[in-house]
């Protein structure tokens, strides 16, 4: 029995190890996606866009920008993924502290940055700062906090809804038409049909003949949010080799998909290849499916802590990024004497500012964490100080008051001033005590409780009294 309790003993701290593990591949989804968005904003401020589209390099430029559009998806896709399971209380609201500190503290940076790099130094002001701040302009990429916000405001709800649909075909049937709202349309309400040659000349089509509604366009991170559910619940098992083709393949599609929508000319920016579009949807759970199934782990304690931490901070490396885009675009375009810049500097200048951004985010969370610290102290002082002034006021509390005990009765047939029970002769053999079906015979008992030495019993049996030990 013990060697059972030992080995049901391990087996069960094994279960709760495996638990608290640590899943390695959602750090890497975040870190890959932080570097799409990276690699994306080189297009941004190198002149890409001003380029016209020809030729091998334009499309493999473009097939690479399009793609680094997927890092949204993925990263509600993986707020889903993380959060199908909250609910809704006063701990889970409390979990935007830490948000809100990094969006505050990166927005006093990026808003300190564009004071002292703009062409006419600008002054620095409070006003300044808190404007910016709450209009989610100082920092330049702070719409993803403006849509967050509301996203983490409503995913208790959006879980009640999730959790109480009885079936997976009703919550297939809830996603298929969150997709036909916000999905569908990118790509059906793209063309004019009624212009001649519109299919030969896709870049006429920057206007579109509606088809699907667009009313609801804009709610498509619940579309993402709700696949991620889908996806922490049921799973989506495709074999490894045939997924990473598949996102290859995709990858490719969609980039020659908006050369060919372009050309000739410079690429056309329409609602094809923005951040609800089918083909970023589709693009984005094959690369999140692939990563998430490759179930990574890494043995190497230091590492795995270093990549557990880089992950943790892609959210405020992500705000801060618009620093260094500006400052290292900048500075290189003045040194090649030239508004755009070649693509070879996208293998060099991105890595260093996912480093520079990386590092910014390290003390933006120290200083988060030192704060939050900071707080809680405050409270647990204040309830402690709370507490004693309640201990101090409230009064004494009153002894219980024991009810006095009752007194044996004295035995009337014992001499005065004599305490000892009244031993009673044993009575005669022949005296039979009757049966007590017998309708003539009266029972009574009474028990000597003179005091507590007493060990007889007194049986009145019609007229005469019987003596008998009292058992205790």
């Amino acid at each position: 029995m013990d060697k059972k309790m030992k080995n049901g003993g391990a087996v069960g701290m094994n279960v709760l190890k495996a638990k608290k593990e640590r899943n390695m591949s959602l750090d890497i989804i975040r870190i890959i996606s932080f570097g799409m968005v990276v690699y994306t904003h080189f297009f941004m401020y190198t002149g890409y866009y001003k380029l016209e589209l020809v030729g091998s390099k334009m499309l493999l430029m473009t097939v690479i920008r399009s793609y680094g559009i997927v890092c949204i998806p993925m990263f509600i896709f993986m707020t889903g993924y993380l959060m199908k399971g909250k609910q809704l209380n006063a701990r889970y609201y409390s979990g935007i502290r830490n948000i809100l500190l990094t969006y505050f503290f990166a927005s006093g940076l990026c808003y300190l940055f564009d004071c002292a790099h703009a062409k006419e130094p600008v002054k620095a002001t409070l006003n300044g700062f808190i404007e910016g701040l709450l209009s989610f302009s100082s920092a330049k990429y702070s719409w993803y906090i403006e849509m967050y916000i509301g996203l983490f405001l409503l995913i208790p709800f959006l879980n009640i809804i999730w959790n109480n649909l009885p079936e997976k075909k009703h919550r297939i049937i809830l996603i298929v038409s969150l997709v036909f709202l916000t999905v569908a349309p990118q790509l059906l309400n793209t063309f004019i049909f009624d212009v001649e040659g519109w299919w030969q000349q896709p870049m006429m089509s920057d206007e579109y003949m509606l088809i699907l509604p667009v009313w609801w366009q804009k709610i498509f991170p619940l579309t993402y949010y709700f696949t991620g559910c889908y996806i922490k619940e049921y799973g989506i098992k495709i074999n490894k080799w045939l997924n990473l083709v598949l996102v290859i393949l995709s990858a490719f599609l969609f980039g020659a998909y908006n050369y060919y929508r372009s050309t000739p000319g410079i690429l056309v920016r329409g609602e094809w290849q923005n951040n609800a579009s089918p083909i970023v949807y589709i693009s984005g759970i094959l690369l999140f499916v692939f990563i998430l199934n490759l179930n990574i782990k890494i043995r190497i304690k230091w590492l795995s802590k270093v990549v557990s931490h880089m992950a943790e901070l892609t959210l405020g490396a992500f705000l801060v990024s618009c620093i260094f885009d500006v400052a290292i675009y900048d500075n290189l375009k003045e040194s090649l004497n030239s508004q755009t810049i070649d693509f070879r500097y996208l293998w060099v200048t991105a890595p260093f500012i996912m480093i520079l951004s990386l590092i910014t985010a390290f003390v933006i969370n120290l200083a988060s964490k030192l704060v939050l610290r900071t707080e809680d102290g405050i409270v647990w002082c204040a309830n402690k100080l709370v507490s004693l002034v309640k201990k101090d006021k409230a009064p004494e509390p009153k002894a219980p008051v024991r009810p006095a005990p009752k007194r044996k009765p004295e035995n009337p047939k014992a001499p005065a001033g004599n305490t000892a029970p009244v031993r009673r002769p044993a009575p005669p053999a022949s005296a039979a005590v009757k049966p007590m079906q017998s309708p003539d015979v009266v029972y009574k008992k009474r028990v000597n409780t003179i005091d507590d030495d007493a060990e007889e019993v007194i049986i009145v049996v019609e007229d005469k009294e019987y003596s008998a030990p009292a058992y205790r």
